[in-house]
């Protein structure tokens, strides 16, 4: 089982392990720098979670979870190629997430994390699972998202486009389309960021993660469809 899953990480590129990391880098530097010129950094730390690390997340398994450099050979082996491509999906999302949960443990032992209203009335065991949650239902939607987007366009550029206009989207407009459009409320992927005194905060994060959980099955489904395959792998 190890070696198969070294085999599928090699087969991805090790931007899979690296982005992550990287991402969390960026972060900590820019941080002292913040640090430095006396910016609190509550907000700041808090949005690479929720802003940064699901939008990298989703990038990845846009451009990797569905590509192969040797697809016509994959889809004649006795293993299924969705059972393959399914496999990479789960080892993209398992180590963003696994990442995610050990340095978030970071600002929580000194004392930076931003907490919505909702969170702020719970105990510090409530806040810290509260806050993993926030960004994981998030993460869970733009994987789910990527891998649609990217069958369905058979682009890994115009799935990666896709995720970057929503992503942009959320965070200028989604505050006041939620006000005015009440149905948008499911489709808010930022709410601890960009408006954390709203009074729905965890539904808005359980409606989050069930969006992404159902078209998880879409993708599935999409992965079943060999000529689409070979079309985008063709037009790639």
């Amino acid at each position: 089982m190890f070696t198969r899953l070294s085999y599928e990480l090699r087969v991805m590129g090790k931007r899979v392990i690296w982005l992550p990391i990287a991402l969390a880098a960026g972060f900590i530097a820019f941080a002292f720098l913040l640090r430095f010129l006396g910016v609190h950094l509550e907000r700041f730390i808090s949005s690479g979670f929720e802003l940064f690390l699901p939008i990298v997340t989703g990038i990845v398994v846009a451009t990797s979870a569905t590509q192969d450099p040797a697809l016509e050979i994959q889809l004649t082996m006795p293993r299924k190629y969705h059972n393959t491509s399914i496999l990479r999906l789960a080892l993209i999302v398992a180590w963003s997430i696994a990442f995610g949960l050990l340095i978030s443990i970071i600002p929580t032992l000194l004392h930076l994390t931003f907490l919505p209203d909702q969170l702020k009335r719970t105990n510090s065991f409530g806040q810290f699972f509260g806050l993993q949650f926030s960004w994981i239902a998030t993460t869970f939607w733009f994987v789910a998202v990527a891998l649609v987007s990217s069958l369905l366009t058979r682009s890994r550029s115009a799935s990666s486009a896709i995720l970057g206009a929503v992503w942009i989207v959320q965070i200028l407009f989604m505050t006041h389309l939620v006000e005015t459009t009440s149905w948008l409320q499911p489709l808010f992927l930022f709410p601890t960021i960009v408006a954390p005194q709203i009074s729905y905060w965890m539904t808005n994060r359980l409606e989050v993660l069930s969006t992404g959980i159902v078209l998880l099955p879409v993708g599935w489904w999409l992965l079943h469809n060999t000529e689409g395959l070979l079309k985008g792998a063709s037009e790639e």
